[in-house]
């Protein structure tokens, strides 16, 4: 009897009997046509339209390869169809019937009616092109009920964020059951999905991840070190052990948040993508061959398909823009990252060298005493004049330090950021309240509107109140993309609520520099200093000061640099040294 193995393969859970059947047809097969069956490789709930996620078929290649045609376990695999086999193109189903031939298996189809001759090759390649051709159609009868779904139903298609539960709904809006996050869900004919907030712990966590970011001046790092403090279990637990920054960020710019739901960002189809079409509706577009099953990314945000209020939002809508708006800022500022969090030298990653433009690096000198630290240029260095162009450290923090004292100290110091920052925002932005009551009626208008016109349908007139209702819906986004463009703008900031900031920065200024960590004193430090141009040899520096500070209060805000008012140092109090050796410039 000839030993071979048995290949079964369902697309989806809900073809309950097709595994079953598959095994017992390969069954009376084997004993009808004399062949010893050894096992079975199956691949339950699995496309076939590529080999690289089907593990028992990469099971059953590799068994074959490792033998590689010597005293092989089995010499056929036996399988229903050319579509249980595989529904990949011609190309990759033939390199594998390649590999197994090349280790002297044959492949059987037992229900294909082949007869072994030379016609075979042409009936295959046939059949597998339609079994293509099938997956493919069927790609498209899918995005065409998930558009339906989605924009019809307002239903919850995908994977489903952090913080929500699912709810089944069916056809007379009677909740059937309610699905926890990782929960697979069983639905018939005419029911829709729909996102609710779940577990409370996980709402407030969501929350408070907008708060801290958006108003409290914490970063993604900071974020998931304090999650991690209270012990909250994170969003993929238990397969991740705790919160890290992806996983933040993930949360941070996740629009489901305000209700809306959102495809289109990313891809990994074989077949088709959802795409704006030339109606300006949207519909699946075809892959390119070398696209198929790769994963995409997609940064137009004009080509995404998004829908509004489909489900209660767990945050405001002005708090996530804010959230934003802080993350693109943050994308410019000079943060301290890696060591330059932790070292010794508080300008790292700000100063630079005039002459060369290049950042500045921080050295100890530790000969003969006390540990001197030091600024050096590192091309200046190679140039070989390195001893004329050290700055010393505890000179130059003297220096800023006294000057943001200065700032934070003067009255007059701290109206004239009051009235800059006032001035700054009027002047650029305007009043954006009575911009925004005014986009308001005017939403509420058309939406009256196509009320009144959807009540009074006549069929006679069909066609031009089609024309209207689709007038007035472009009108009303483009209302709408202006409505959340001015929620994202800055608000004008309370004075008296700045004023207090301020003076509750000088009253921490002695506590920061006295028994803070480093940390601390490079985050306090970079909300007023933008930049440092250190002109070495003659111990001169420029110091950029932001116009205002960048305080958690005002994160709604650019930050803007000193103009005119760039403050430069007559001398940096160091003095020329006659000996050549660093210890001399103390």
């Amino acid at each position: 009897m000839t030993a071979a193995v048995g290949y079964i393969r369902r697309s989806t859970d809900m073809q309950e009997q097709s595994l079953d059947d598959q095994r017992r047809e390969i069954e009376r097969y084997a004993a009808a046509k004399g062949y010893q069956l050894l096992r079975f490789y199956e691949d339950d709930a699995i496309s076939g339209t590529s080999a690289d996620r089907r593990a028992g078929f990469q099971e059953m290649v590799r068994a074959v390869q490792e033998r590689n045609g010597k005293h092989q376990a089995f010499q056929a695999v036996l399988t229903w169809d050319v579509r249980r086999f595989s529904r990949g193109d011609i190309a990759e189903t033939g390199h594998y019937l390649y590999l197994l031939r090349q280790g002297g298996v044959e492949v059987v189809f037992i229900s294909e009616g082949f007869r072994g001759d030379e016609t075979d090759d042409l009936i295959f390649g046939t059949k597998q092109w339609l079994a293509r051709q099938d997956s493919r159609r069927k790609s498209q009868d899918t995005i065409r009920g998930f558009l339906s779904r989605l924009q019809v139903d307002r239903a919850s298609v995908g994977h489903h964020p952090y913080g929500y539960h699912r709810e089944l709904v069916d056809r007379s809006g009677n909740v059937v059951a309610r699905y926890r996050r990782r929960e697979a869900v069983r639905r018939s004919d005419g029911d829709r999905v729909r996102l609710v907030p779940g577990d409370p712990i996980e709402v407030e966590t969501v929350r408070s991840i907008f708060d801290w970011y958006a108003n409290r001046g914490m970063g993604l790092a900071a974020v998931a070190r304090r999650l991690n403090e209270q012990k909250i279990p994170p969003p993929f637990a238990p397969r991740t052990k705790a919160w890290d920054v992806p996983g933040v960020d993930y949360i941070l710019k996740n629009r489901a948040y305000l209700g809306w739901l959102t495809y289109g960002r990313t891809s990994q189809a074989i077949f088709h993508r959802v795409t704006p079409q030339a109606d300006g509706r949207f519909g699946a577009t075809s892959r390119s061959k070398l696209e198929e099953g790769k994963y995409t990314r997609n940064y137009d945000e004009s080509t995404w398909l998004v829908v509004k209020d489909c489900h209660e939002p767990l945050i405001p809508e002005a708090l996530f823009w804010r959230a934003l708006e802080v993350r693109k800022q943050r994308a410019t500022w000079h943060y301290p990252r890696g060591r330059a969090a932790t070292s010794q030298y508080l300008w790292s990653g700000l100063i630079v060298c005039q002459q060369d433009d290049r950042r500045m690096v921080g050295k100890a000198d530790r000969h003969r005493g006390p540990v001197v630290r030091y600024y050096f240029c590192p091309a200046c260095r190679v140039a070989g004049d390195r001893q004329k162009r050290l700055v010393p450290a505890h000179n130059l923090d003297a220096f800023i330090l006294a000057r943001i004292q200065e700032r934070l100290n003067q009255p007059q110091r701290v109206a004239g950021i009051l009235q800059a920052l006032e001035h700054e925002l009027h002047q650029r932005y305007g009043s954006a309240s009575g911009q925004l009551e005014a986009l308001e009626a005017r939403l509420k208008a058309i939406r009256e509107q196509e009320d009144r016109i959807l009540e009074a349908v006549d069929p006679s007139h069909r066609e031009a109140i089609n024309r209207k209702l689709t007038q007035l819906e472009k009108e009303r986004e483009a209302l709408e993309a202006e409505r959340s463009q001015l929620l994202s703008r800055p608000k004008l900031i309370d004075p008296q609520r700045l004023a207090q900031e301020l003076a509750q920065q000088a009253r921490q200024f002695e506590r920061v520099f006295s028994k803070a960590p480093i940390p601390e004193r490079k985050v306090f430090v970079r909300a007023y200093v933008a930049r440092i141009v250190v002109e070495a040899p003659r111990h001169e520096a420029t110091v950029a000061f932001y116009r205002w500070p960048q305080l958690p209060g005002l994160n709604g805000c650019e930050p803007a640099f000193m103009s005119a008012s760039r403050r430069r140092g007559r001398s940096l109090p160091t003095r020329r040294c006659a000996s050549p050796t660093p210890r001399a410039c103390r």
